[in-house]
């Protein structure tokens, strides 16, 4: 029995009127102003118009600390996959290692990204986006210590693949804290500025790694990983508040429950979730079934994962062309990559706008429409920049041209990411989490494999030509977006796990 003076403390320690209905459900649905509350089952716990624990009642102010915190988060991460990037000669001497071996720190750390989507997001879906931050940010940042240290490129190698398991959990988990904080019609902007973090974070690393090379040993680019992610770390311990209704009002049923003697009350995460071996057998298999058999998945993955492991391969290239035909040093030629943040940051700008106007005009969008970046910006910017750094990496003309190209390079990177990624959350739905997984293990896989090969397809077939071939695939491949918006309806119909409608 509960009477009308039946009160108990909520997890923030905010009085809870339980017979005003203050409780709390499994997502972020919530009692409606102006909604009875005595139409509701008395023991399911849900929010109520403006209670305090329902992050998307947090103030503007933290909403945005925690936007940025998330995606510092995948900054440090993404650094992580390209710094080791500037010191593959210093491995190779140091551990008398070939050049292949001494590029599979950066393989292995690709390979942990695949974890991602299949460990870490089920996880936090069941424990809460907090305690796998900090648990993950702690394993990435802990194993740097193993990469400096390690007396042999094994240990080295190892040491990498588990920090990039750790450091694949922002990647995969900090947009969910994104659409946990903020209302569908004033997340554009946000995650706009968010989506950035995981392109610019691979372009920032060897900007810093050639200049910190300079009279320092190459183990200082593990001790710097160290400190940035375990300043990560010990912000996510002290600042980050849990984002995931499911958690939250999941604590607060079990503290009515204690608190009152009573077992009724509940929430709907309680009532709906799969057991965890389902859960996690369903991220596992889910994911690769929709690599094989969804043609949307497939073709996207495809397109993705390509421009992803030009991304990487990137890395390689803009040393190749600046130093080798150049001759800069190598701190100098780090700097090339500066024109890629630019184009990254322009075409932040171009989204910011559109989604400003979008918003002004109150025009809804199809999910087609949003693959039109990718088609009028994005696609024909990655094949013009592939070709011009091609044919204008020469002796005789001057560096400022291919550095230009690089500007159309970043441009299309972010463009071609967005507008597929957001296509796919939109056309799969309740089916997202599992296609945006696909894409990311598909891209992971491939772009780890993609530095290995990059400087013997250079030295072989020319800057001119191994420019002009990644030209022609990616211009090839901007059929898939186009295709995709003619024949959208067959797709889906095809496509069994898509939207129809």
């Amino acid at each position: 029995m509960h009477s009308s003076s039946t009160r108990t403390l909520s997890e923030a320690g905010t009085e809870v009127d339980v017979e005003k209905g203050e409780r709390v459900a499994d997502d972020n649905s919530s009692i409606k102003k102006g909604e009875n509350v005595e139409d509701t089952d008395p023991f399911l716990v849900q929010f109520t118009p403006d209670d305090a624990s329902n992050p998307k009642n947090w103030s503007s102010a933290f909403k945005w600390y925690t936007t940025v915190l998330s995606s510092i988060f995948i900054l440090s991460s993404t650094i992580a996959s390209s710094l080791p990037s500037t010191i593959i000669a210093n491995m190779m001497i140091e551990f008398d290692t070939s050049q292949t071996v001494a590029i599979l720190t950066i393989t292995m750390f690709l390979l942990g990204y695949i974890f991602g989507p299949i460990l870490w997001a089920p996880l936090s879906e069941v424990y809460g986006r907090k305690p796998i931050f900090v648990l993950t940010l702690f394993i990435y940042t802990v194993f740097n210590i193993g990469c400096a240290l390690s007396p042999t490129i094994t240990g080295v190698l190892l040491c990498r693949l588990i920090s990039g398991i750790g450091a694949s959990s922002p990647l995969t988990n900090s947009g969910g804290v994104l659409t946990d904080i903020w209302e569908m019609d004033a997340i554009a902007i946000p995650m706009a500025i968010f989506s950035i973090t995981p392109f610019l974070g691979p372009v920032i690393g060897p900007i810093i790694g050639n200049f910190m090379i300079i009279n320092v040993d190459w183990s200082n680019i593990y001790w710097l990983l160290l400190a940035f992610g375990g300043a990560c770390w010990v912000l996510a311990v002290l600042t980050l508040k849990e984002t995931f209704a499911p958690v939250i009002l999941h604590k607060r049923a079990k503290a009515l429950r204690k608190e009152t003697g009573d077992g009724r009350w509940y929430t709907q995460a309680e009532k709906d979730r799969p057991a965890m071996r389902e859960l996690l057998t369903t991220s596992l298999t889910r994911p690769l079934l929709f690599l094989f058999t969804e043609p949307i998945v497939i073709f996207s993955s495809i397109y993705v994962a390509i421009i992803y492991t030009i991304l990487y391969l990137s890395f390689e290239i803009v040393p190749y062309v600046f130093r080798g035909v150049y001759g800069m040093s190598q701190q100098i030629a780090g700097l090339m990559f500066i024109p890629i943040s630019i184009g990254m940051l322009m075409n932040l700008a171009i989204t910011v706008g559109l989604a400003v106007m979008a918003k002004r005009g109150g025009r809804q969008m199809t999910s087609e429409d949003r693959l039109l970046p990718a088609i009028f910006l994005g696609g024909p910017c990655m094949v013009i920049s592939l070709f011009w750094l091609g044919f204008t990496s020469k002796e005789n003309v001057p560096w400022q041209a291919p550095a230009a190209s690089l500007i159309l390079f970043g441009i299309a990177i972010v463009s071609i990411f967005n507008s597929f990624l957001s296509y796919l959350a939109d056309v799969y739905a309740q089916y997202s989490a599992s296609a945006l997984a696909s894409n990311t293990i598909a891209r992971s896989i491939i772009a780890s494999v993609a530095p290995l090969f990059v400087q013997q397809m250079f030295d072989d077939l020319g800057i001119d030509y191994a420019c002009l071939l990644l030209a022609l695939i990616s211009l090839i491949l901007l059929a898939v977006p186009v295709v995709f918006r003619l024949k959208a309806v067959q797709l889906r119909q095809r496509s069994a796990y898509a939207r129809k409608n």
